[in-house]
């Protein structure tokens, strides 16, 4: 991988493609000296991203440009200098799994400095294939296989050794008790308090093994072809812990996103059913490749709904310069389903939530 380079140049932040796609050519001219360098496809944006600007282009090879940048690639820019330790992290664990093996996109160049384009980003290999979102859309039948896919991916991440992986130091639950205390000590969100209590006296008995966790495993964070899983998406919350941590999160995730924003007529009727289908399908999946406790799934479930909410009320309080997230964000939240989120802690704990 190319790292931070030293050379930077003074381009107004990704508001256009024009400006990206200006900006990164000339960057990448000074950084390798290449005068000549061209597109042979200009960047376009993919609207996937609600936490960073992502563009996929192709450069036309000049004398000096490194072979691995002679490909079809993906810019992912965050949206302010606040995104510099996600993309740190991001940047490690890609680096770790794709040595190891795991379908993830391999980092190619890292600039840390937000001069370019108001924010650190990254250049990364163009992996085939659409999300399993998308894949959805476009055949509901898949529905009966997709949810699998995604359990064995999954199922998998969790086998692997931890050995080496970059997580944060120190036990994973207390991190989480001492952040979410954090969130609400610092933005006022005291209707959450007795939730945090609950979930600090019910704490489970640590896990036999820990594993590799995503923390944001869902359908559109998961490219597919041909009923083969061809990468998996947006690491900057991976941890080590115990794998109910991260099945339960991506339940809380299935029960609540806003995947009505489909846009068609069709993605829309297709997204009632299809939600309630696809996270039963995928727990029975999963259930068969690993073994789950019910007891400890069921408190992680409301971990999770609790560790959403406080983060979701940070980034209601916060700018999009100081939390790191694009201000497109805060729409994406709003759609969110936050009945559902509370309906998922008060299933454990009996406490409702107000918010």
């Amino acid at each position: 991988m190319i790292s931070s380079p030293t050379t930077t140049v003074a381009i107004a932040s990704p508001t256009t493609t024009v400006a990206v796609s200006e900006g990164l050519l000339e960057y990448l001219q000074l950084r390798f000296g290449i005068g000549d360098l061209k597109y042979r496809e200009a960047p376009s944006p993919i609207n996937e991203g609600w936490e960073t600007f992502i563009y996929r282009f192709q450069l036309r090879g000049g004398h000096g440009l490194p072979g691995d940048l002679n490909r079809p690639l993906i810019l992912r820019v965050y949206s302010s200098i606040s995104g510099l330790p996600r993309l740190q992290h991001e940047v490690e664990v890609q680096r770790h799994l794709y040595g190891r093996g795991y379908p993830v996109a391999r980092p190619l160049l890292v600039e840390e400095s937000d001069s370019l384009f108001g924010g650190p980003f990254m250049i990364m290999e163009l992996l085939p294939g659409r999300t399993l979102l998308d894949e959805l859309f476009k055949r509901f039948w898949r529905i009966a296989h997709a949810p699998v896919e995604m359990a064995e991916m999954q199922a998998q991440l969790h086998r692997m050794p931890v050995g080496g992986f970059p997580a944060p130091a120190g036990d994973f639950l207390d991190r989480q008790f001492r952040d979410m205390r954090d969130l609400i000590d610092e933005y006022d969100q005291d209707n959450l308090r007795a939730g945090l209590d609950w979930l600090e006296e019910h704490r489970p008995m640590p896990p036999s093994r820990t594993s590799i966790l995503h923390m944001d495993f869902h359908p559109i964070n998961m490219l597919c072809r041909w009923r083969r899983c061809t990468g998996v998406l947006d690491w900057s919350d991976s941890d080590v812990g115990d794998r109910h941590a991260d099945v339960a999160y991506s339940l809380v995730l299935m029960r609540s996103a806003p995947v009505q924003i489909g846009k068609t007529l069709w993605q829309r009727f297709t997204s009632l059913p299809g939600r309630w289908l696809f996270w039963k399908y995928y727990l029975h999946a999963y259930r068969k490749r690993l073994p789950l406790d019910e007891q400890t799934l069921a408190y992680y479930v409301a971990w999770a709904a609790l560790h959403r909410l406080s983060r979701r009320g940070m980034l209601f309080k916060t700018s999009p310069k100081v939390n790191g997230r694009k201000a497109a964000f805060l729409r994406y939240l709003r759609w969110e389903r936050v009945d559902r989120i509370v309906q998922c802690f008060y299933e454990t704990s009996g406490i409702t939530i107000k918010v």
